[in-house]
């Protein structure tokens, strides 16, 4: 495993009901304190840290009988696939493993496969980057890093001062997986819905385990800040129109093996690629695709890597909608320090709740939600009634905008 953060932290212990043993590689000499939360190592046989020096990693990994190699979050991916091409393990190889990272690479390998995509340009120039907005005759682009995650910095811009602005912003800072934003990229602003598509792949057969809509805002000053995900059925439209789509995604980048997490927006002319993460979706809940699913990308990504025949059986039909959900994404107002949480027992007592995760806990800093960093906790409700679920929802909505969630200092 190497970076075994954010939902990767899930995969270890999957591994080890099966009876297997997990290594984790960290990729950098350090680890961004965003991620460390997340990570458990008593998880690990055995830790790993990779300096720059491939043969000294390999020689130490060489000890072992290795089964697989996969990354857990976005800045595991390239050298996880390094290793596994290395050992000749089920992988994606390197040819690609930048486009699966760069989005601006992304996108024109997805271009050069004929499939639609985005208008778009990078550069560490801010006067270039407002000058192709100038002559490219788009009204509103979309602007942030390189290869970040979760929204970070990404803002909606409709001229040259709020590009520059944004721009600003970017270049020459760290972003949320800890790595220097060199150049900032500019995409046409797709008008549209957005949805998330979660697969696993084996030998080059992909299935589908969950379709979600996105649902986003602007709040707090902040442009395209997550609101909510719907879960939809794997059958109909418009899930086999973007299922069609994004496995033609997913053949021009080499995912070939293993979770990948893709985000497309359906315009009136058809799907296209917002950007892929070759991993596990970051707020798996392998409890809510249980209950709403049967099963989900965690235990379908561990039978890939080693149980061929319960891969080929879940993989064999659409995935079925037991029950409707929804996961919702907590907002702050405000940002100080949590006093109390008054909202979490009336949260826990919705007639649709079904789990939570909260950020913020009391006597700790909370920040105005700007990004999916900044959300103080999510929650998932499930229920056979969808209107239900959306009188919860309304709910809670209303109780954070008359500051009744969180008490804060």
């Amino acid at each position: 495993m190497v970076d075994g953060y954010s939902a990767g932290n899930l995969l270890a212990p999957e591994f080890g009901r099966r009876g297997m043993k997990s290594l984790h590689v960290q990729s950098t000499p350090t680890v961004w304190p965003i991620l460390l939360p997340s990570f458990h190592a008593e998880d690990f046989h055995a830790q790993f840290i990779f300096d720059g020096d491939f043969e000294k990693l390999v020689n130490e990994l060489s000890r072992f009988s290795l089964a697989c190699v996969l990354p857990g979050t976005e800045t595991g991916v390239e050298l996880a696939d390094r290793l596994s091409e290395h050992f000749k393990l089920p992988t994606n190889g390197t040819r690609l493993s930048s486009a699966r990272r760069n989005k601006y690479e992304m996108v024109e390998a997805v271009r050069a496969s004929g499939l639609q995509a985005a208008k778009q340009f990078c550069s560490s120039d801010i006067g270039e980057l407002i000058k192709w907005f100038d002559n490219s005759g788009l009204k509103k682009v979309v602007v942030k890093p390189l290869n970040s995650a979760g929204t970070d910095k990404v803002a909606v811009c409709t001229n040259g001062t709020e590009i520059g602005n944004a721009a600003r912003e970017i270049i020459g800072h760290t972003n949320m997986l800890g790595l220097l934003n060199e150049k900032v990229l500019l995409q046409e602003f797709l008008d549209g819905t957005e949805f998330f598509l979660n697969t696993v792949s084996r030998d080059g057969q992909h299935h589908f385990t969950d379709i979600w809509r996105y649902k986003k805002r602007s709040i707090n000053g902040h442009d395209c800040v997550y609101d909510c995900n719907e879960l939809l059925p794997d059958e109909g439209e418009p899930s086999k129109t973007l299922r069609e789509y994004v496995l033609g995604v997913l053949d021009a980048l080499d995912v070939r093996n293993g979770p990948a997490h893709t985000e497309a927006i359906l315009t009136p002319a058809g799907p296209v690629l917002v950007e892929l993460g070759a991993r596990l979706d970051g707020l798996s809940v392998p409890s809510v695709n249980q209950a709403a699913i049967g099963f989900g990308p965690l235990d379908l990504t561990v039978d890939a890597y080693i149980d061929e025949a319960a891969f080929a059986k879940k993989s064999s039909q659409p995935f079925p909608l037991l029950k409707n959900a929804l996961t919702v994404y907590l907002t702050s107002y405000q940002e100080g320090t949590v006093e109390a949480i008054p909202g979490e027992e009336i949260l826990r007592s919705l007639p649709s709740f079904f789990q939570m995760r909260l950020r913020a806990k009391t006597g700790s800093p909370i920040k105005l939600t700007t990004n999916y960093f900044t959300a103080p906790g999510f929650f998932t409700l499930v229920h056979e009634d969808k209107k239900v679920i959306l009188q919860d929802y309304e709910r809670i909505r209303r109780l954070e905008r008359e500051g009744k969630i969180f008490s804060i200092a």
